[in-house]
Order: C-alpha cells, then structure tokens, then sequence
C-alpha cells in the first residue's frame, strides 16, 4: 500500500514538472505575443498599443530588448537595444525616441479623467545609461537630444540639449537645470518667428544669452520650480527703446493630476525704465521719465480653460522734487477662460504734466492732468477662424468708467461697447457705441452724450473713420443748446502724423456748420442759411431779441498753434437782409460783409460798411451807414450817417466796448415840422430847418448832453391855431397871441439831456407877426422826457399796428 502511494505521488510530481515545463517552454516560445497583451492589458485605460516588441533572455538574469514601439493619442515611443542586468539592476539604452503629438481636446479630457491622484515615486533608480534620447514634436523647431547616466546611486546627470541632475528622495524627485532664453529660440517656432520679424527687439545679446537657473521638486502630484533671474537688457522697440530690469525668483507649481497651475511673481522684482523712449517724453514734461513696475501679489492660476489674477498693479516708481507724479493702474479678478472670454475690473490714477515736445499736428499740454478712472472691461474674443476665411478675428466687449476727473472737468458715468474684427491684426474693423452721461466743468455742462464711430484700421498705422455723435443737453455759460447732431470722417496716419476730418454740425433747426481740418488747420464754413434758425440760442443770449428774417454765411480757416507759434484765424462774414426785434426796437434791413482775423492780441476786424435800412425807436431813422472795424478784440464804429427828421446825422466815431467817453451828434438840415410833430399837438405847424452839435459823454451814470445847440439854416414860419394847451397860457399871457403866426427870421436852441430822459431846451426866436406887423423877440424854456415820449409813441404805433392787422385779416375772411 506504502509502494502505492509513493508511486502514485512520483507520478503526479512528473506529470506537474512535465507541465511547467511545456507552460515554460510556450511561454518562451510565444513570450512576444503573451508580453504584447499583458501591456496591453493593464495599459488599456489609456489607449496604449504595441506596434513592436523583440526581446530575449540570457544568463545570469539578463533582459535584452532589441526593438520595443508604443503608441498613445499623447505621442509614441520607440527603444533600440535595451539591456537590463536583473542582479545588479544596470539599465543601459543605445536609443530612444519619444516622438509628442497634438492630441486632440477630448484625447487630452479622457486623458485627464484617468489621471491617478497621486504618483507613486521610486525609492531607488537602476544604474542607468542612455546613449540618446530624442524628443520630437510638432510644436519644436528641431528634436532636443540628450544623454543620460547615472553618477550616484540617486542621482542622474542629463547631458545634450539640456543641462540637469535629478536627485531621487525617498518623497520628492529634485532637478537644477541652467538654461537660456536663446535655447527657447532654438527649439520653439512661435519665438524663433518672433525673433525674426522683430530683430530689433533682441538686438542686445544681455537678454538672450541670461542664465536662468531653475530648481525642480516632483513629489508625485506637483512640479514646484524656481527660477532664479538676473537680467538687465535694452528692448528696441521702434520710437521707444526700454530697459528692462528682472530680478529674483520665480516660482511656479504645476499639479500633474488637475493640470492646474500656480505661479508666484511675489519674489520676483522688475523695472521697465521709459528713459530713452522718445515716444512717451514727446508729452511729458523735462525731467519726467517714468520708471515702471509690475507688482502681483498674490499667484496667477491656470486650471482647466481658465486664468485667474486676483490683483495686477502697474506703478511708476520714479518722482520729482519739482511737482507730484502719480501713474498707477490696478486690475482685479482678471478671469481669462480659453474660450475668448475676459473679465477684469481696473482702477487708474494719473497725475502728471503734460508738455507737447513735437511739432506734430496737435499741441497738447496742460500744467496738471489729474485723472482717475475705475470700472470693468468686459472682452469676448469669439472666434479665431482660418486665416483665409473673412473676419478670422472677432472680439468684442465694454469699457465702463464710474466716475473720472481730467483737470477742473468732472466726467459722470460712461460706457463703451467695442467690437474688432477683421482677418487679420494689419487689416481690423473696430467699432465703438459710446454714451456718457455726464462731463461737467466751470462753464460747462453737458449731458446724454452719445457717440458710434466705425474705424478701419491697416497695418497698425493708417484707419479711415466714420461715425456720428449726438448731444442731447448742453449747456455753455448758462446757454442751454438744443439736442445737436454731428457727423464724422476722418483720415489717420499714425506713422507720418497726419490727420484730416470732416465734421458736419447740426445745429437747432437744421444750422448747420461744416468743420473740415487738415493737420493743424481748421475750417468752419456756414452756407447760407437762415438765422432765425438759431432762435432758442440768441434769446438766451439777448432774452428780448426776435429775429424776423435774415441770413448768414462765413467761412473761418483757423490754424492751431504749434511750437512757439499762436492761434491764428482768417476769413469772412457775411450778413444780409437781418431784420430784427429788440423789446419795442425794429431794425430792418441790416447788411454786413466783413474780413476777419484773429490772433494772439484778439479780433481783428479791418473796416467794413455796415448798411441799415432803418430803425424805429418811435421816430424814424433810416439809412444808416457807418464803418465797423476792431483792433485787439475792441469794437468800434466809425462815419456812423443817417437820415432823422428829413435831415442827416452824423457821428465821427464811437467805441463799443463799454469804456467812458464823448463824440459829437453833428445834425443837419433837420425839419422842424417832423420834430414838433413828435409830440402830437393839434394846430401847430412849424416850417424851417436846423443844424446842430449835440456833444454826449457816455460813462457809468449813462448817456447825457451838456452845452448842445441848435440853430436855423433859413426863415421859417410858425402857426398856431385851436390848441387848447396854448390857448390856456394865451389866456393868462395875451402877448403870446403873436406867436399865432410868426414869420421868424432866426430860432436858437441850448440842449441839455440827463440820463434819466429829460431833455431840456433854452429857445430863442426872433421874427415878426404879419397879421399885427410887430417884430417878436420870444424866449422859451421846455422840458420834456424823451424815454417816456418815444415809449407813448411806440406804444400808439403798437396799438395801430396790432389795429390794422385785425382789420386785414377780417377783410380776408
């Protein structure tokens, strides 16, 4: 039974050897086909496929891989003659080839997905030696070669390319790698094109050949580097060389789980010194030259499609004894999403001088701009479409300003919607919709404006624009205008400093003016057009004034100062057929055509004939003539003829610009018959006429005569008859009955006038009574208020008028 037993336990131990030996022997025999789908197997989540494996063993527990090929949708990776010594654990490689690919977004999602959370380290590295190591991608200009070897049983050395030693830790790898931004040029085409459109920029070999030494920390989740700079290097850029300073150390964290990353600038110093660049000292005041600084406080962090920066301030470190600077610019919670989206709040203060050093076609300064301004930029850049598709960029977005102060000038809130498009950055459509609600200084107030400018832009440089603006509620100097309309074109030249626009001003009922300006010259022309169409703006100016008809037309070419040189205007007005209204005043009829210029020392007006046909203050005046000129801003008439009282009046000259003075009223030939008739007594006729010298000073008390006269040209007659005021005196002083009929022979008047109206005459007459054949000699004193006696008069006019009108008008009914 014993015998049974052992001989039954012999058999089974054979048959069990015999299989083991068959398992092995298969597995040997098929060892490529079992490895293909082993890898296969446990690397399935993440799509990877063996395009080749040839392997062997040998002695003593040694594994010889020939050729090994992977493939994934990150990339595929190919080794040549692997040997891996299993009893001393040498790892030695002749080649390896690790070619990326651009995966495709959901690649990468799905990818993403099956991340692990935490990446187990290795607590010892085999004693490795790569000949070389390829790296090829679609994004390098070249495929990056290095070497590798291990020095020490935790640390390896990376040769080629690249410079680096790994130290392996029983927690974290470490790497110090010293690099340059010339080798990013080398290897990545996006610079190595920059590099080369812009040559200028990198001129100074201090930036690109700079070390950079960077430490790396890999603790199986996160990639924490420093980076430890030290550059200081000229940029050229064109009209605008800077100096950059880059000093510190920056620091990034990249989580390999999340692809979320961190990045630090707080201990990283900078300065961007303005010194050289001609372009910003153009504006700014000798000695300013700003030294600019980038400051992040807290880390910027990418994670998924997103970029978030809770505060970014750019700030001018440099000052002046002289005057207070400030610039500073403050964005907070800038949010930038991968699919075009931006969103930042920024607030920006700048105080500072401004001088115009160029001769170029503005003549901007000011003694202190202080300007601040806060709101959100709101951007979606929607779409970047293929080059040769139209509009292959769009971006669009709002600025919004809560409140800003430029000077003395308060600016409310304010919004701007923008979109820019176009198919490429040389040839962009840009379009503004603005609309501020209030700007407020001194004199100045305007409110509801709104603005759409459409702007074509070419290489940067030129742009053609188009747009208008509407201004709902204006006022200047307590002038309150109605809604205006203005259109715009322009033409831009940024590169040669060239400006021309035109302007089309609409003003209350269709006025319009034409603004046309040619860099610093300016041309305001009216065609001729109605004045009374300014009807809302003159009776704010002049409150009793109405305009019955007229015209106005007037070109003005301005020429806008630059360097030491002063405003300059010329052209002409011209004014015709102007009736007007002033409280009871009618002046009809008045026609000027005049030459103007303007300067530093003000108007300038040479002489010109101002023609009017008449003026009725309640007695008649007509045919006025006089010479209007103006030196240095002061107005004044000169010649100023008329007819009054069937005779002429003259006035040699006379100011108009307030100040105190005296001038002559000489008259002539005037006819007594119109002057008694003023008063409008019944059965007095007088027939003669008179010449005379009324000398008037005007000053603060008002208007006055003293010493006039009056005196007759030839006899003249009297007649009184049925006037009941003079028969009353008749009655008291009987001799006054040779004033009845009077031939007189001379009549002499003294003329004195007070500001307050009353007019006062000292008359004398000499003739005789032909009825009684008595010589007269007749003194008399009257006195009369000239203001309440043409008041009277108008009023009468007034009334008849308004009499007459009514009867017309029932005549045509």
């Amino acid at each position: 039974m014993t015998r049974l037993v052992e001989r039954t336990w012999i058999t089974k131990t054979l048959l069990t050897l015999f299989l083991l030996s068959i398992l092995v022997i298969c597995a040997f025999i098929f060892r490529r086909p079992l490895a293909v789908k082993s890898i296969e197997y446990f690397t399935d989540s993440h799509n990877v496929t063996i395009q080749c494996l040839e392997f062997s063993f040998a002695l003593p527990f040694k594994l010889e891989v020939q050729e090994a090929c992977v493939s994934s949708p990150m990339g595929e990776l190919s080794i040549e003659n692997m040997t891996w010594q299993l009893w001393t654990n040498d790892l030695a490689i002749e080649e390896i080839h690790i070619n990326h690919i651009n995966a495709t977004t959901s690649d990468i999602k799905a990818s993403a997905e099956q991340q692990v959370e935490h990446l187990p380290l290795p607590q010892s590295l085999p004693w490795l030696n790569i000949s070389s190591l390829y790296i090829n991608s679609d994004v390098l200009v070249q495929p990056i070669k290095l070497t590798i070897k291990s020095v020490a049983e935790t640390k390896v050395k990376i040769t080629g390319d690249l410079s680096a030693t790994i130290q392996v830790s029983p927690s974290y790898l470490t790497t110090d790698i010293e690099w340059r931004l010339s080798d990013l040029k080398k290897f990545i085409p996006q610079i190595q094109e920059w590099v080369r459109s812009e040559p200028q920029l990198f001129k100074k070999a201090a930036l690109e050949q700079a070390k950079i030494s960077t430490l790396l920390t890999f603790d199986g989740q996160t990639l924490h580097s420093q980076n430890a700079l030290n550059i200081s290097s000229n940029i050229a850029i064109k009209n605008c060389p800077i100096d950059v300073v880059l000093a510190g150390t920056l620091i990034t964290n990249i989580n390999l789980v999340d692809f979320s990353v961190e990045i630090d600038f707080n201990q990283l110093t900078n300065q961007v010194s303005l010194e050289n660049c001609s372009f910003v000292h153009n504006y700014l005041a000798d000695g300013d030259s700003p030294l600019l600084s980038l400051l992040i406080p807290t880390p910027l962090t990418l994670s998924g499609n997103e970029i978030k920066i809770p505060k970014l301030s750019i700030i001018d470190l440099q000052s002046t004894n002289e005057v207070e600077i400030i610039r500073v610019l403050e964005l907070a919670n800038l949010n930038y999403k991968t699919a075009g989206n931006l969103e930042v709040g920024y607030q920006s203060t700048l105080k500072q001088p401004i001088e115009n050093q160029t001769t170029s076609m503005t003549n901007l300064s000011a003694e202190m701009v202080d300007f601040q301004g806060a709101g959100e930029l709101i951007v979606d850049i929607s779409n970047f479409k293929n080059p040769n598709a139209e509009h292959s960029l769009e971006m669009s977005g709002n600025i919004h300003i809560s409140q800003a102060k430029l000077d003395t000038i308060n600016i409310g809130q304010t919004r701007t919607d923008f979109v820019v498009s176009g198919k490429h950055y040389n040839d962009l459509q840009l379009s503004l919709d603005s609309h501020l609600v209030k700007l407020q200084d001194t004199d100045f107030n305007l409110q509801n404006f709104s603005n759409h400018l459409d702007l074509n832009i070419t290489d940067l440089d030129s742009m053609s624009v188009t747009g208008h603006s509407n201004l709902t509620n204006l006022a200047i100097q307590n002038i309150n205008f109605q809604p205006i309309n203005i259109t715009h074109l322009a033409q831009v030249n940024l590169q040669r400093e060239e400006l021309s626009s035109q302007h089309y001003v609409n003003l209350e009922q269709d006025f319009v003016l034409e603004v046309t300006q040619q860099q610093a010259r300016i041309n305001i022309g009216i065609t001729e057009q109605a004045i009374s169409r300014l009807k809302n703006t003159l009776d704010q100016i002049i409150h009793t004034l109405e305009i019955n008809q007229g015209k106005l037309s007037a070109s003005i070419d301005i020429t806008l100062p630059q360097d030491s040189q002063e405003l300059m205007a010329k052209g002409q007005a011209n004014i015709q057929n102007l009736s007007v209204k002033y409280q009871d005043y009618l002046v009809n009829n008045i026609n000027y055509l005049t030459p103007i210029t303007y300067n530093s020392a003000g108007l300038q007006l040479p002489s010109a004939n101002l023609y009017i046909d008449s003026i009725d203050v309640g007695l008649a005046i007509s045919d006025i003539t006089a010479n209007v000129s103006s030196k240095n801003t002061v107005l004044g008439l000169q010649k100023v003829k008329g007819n009054i009282f069937e005779g002429e009046f003259l006035i040699p000259n006379l100011w108009l610009d307030g100040r105190e003075q005296q001038f002559n009223v000489n008259l002539s030939n005037i006819n007594l018959a119109e002057v008694i008739a003023l008063q409008q007594q019944p059965g007095i006729n007088i027939t003669g006429k008179v010449n005379g010298i009324l000398p008037m000073a005007i000053n603060q008390q008002g208007l006055m005569v003293n010493n006039g006269w009056l005196a007759s040209l030839t006899v003249g007659k009297l007649t009184i008859n049925n006037n009941p005021s003079f028969d009353s005196i008749k009655m008291q002083q009987p001799e006054l009955a040779l004033l009845e009929n009077l031939d007189f022979t001379q009549l002499e008047s003294k003329v004195k006038f007070n500001p307050d109206g009353w007019v006062f005459f000292d008359i004398a007459l000499k003739g005789n009574n032909p009825d009684r054949n008595q010589s007269v000699n007749f003194n008399y004193s009257h006195e009369e208020n000239l203001y309440s006696l043409l008041e009277s008069i108008r009023l009468v006019n007034a009334v008849g008028n308004t009499i007459e009108k009514k009867i017309n008008q029932g005549d045509k009914k």
